[in-house]
């Protein structure tokens, strides 16, 4: 006997409804500063390699090129993201 995903997930809303906006709100905060503290960890990656590229070779790249990759990293972080939908439900 098998119980559809959809019923599981209806019962569980029904249940945990009553304590959601404020778990909606702490799992928003907590969603919002893992993928900026992934964004600043990959950002500094970068310029951890960018240096040791320095060091190596002393090839400086332009500050244009970190700002660059500061923002893909930062679009990569919220595209990696873990499903945020539930957050936004209410």
């Amino acid at each position: 006997m098998s119980v559809s995903e959809e019923h599981i997930r209806r019962s569980v809303d029904e249940v945990l409804e009553p304590a959601s906006p404020s778990e909606h709100r702490r799992a928003a905060r907590r969603w919002f500063y893992s993928t900026l503290a992934r964004a600043a960890v990959g950002t500094l990656g970068f310029w951890g390699i960018a240096l040791l590229i320095y060091v190596l070779v002393g090839l400086a790249l332009p500050w244009t090129f970190y700002a660059f990759i500061g923002g893909l990293t930062t679009v990569a972080a919220l595209c990696d993201a873990r499903d945020p939908d539930h957050l936004r439900r209410g």
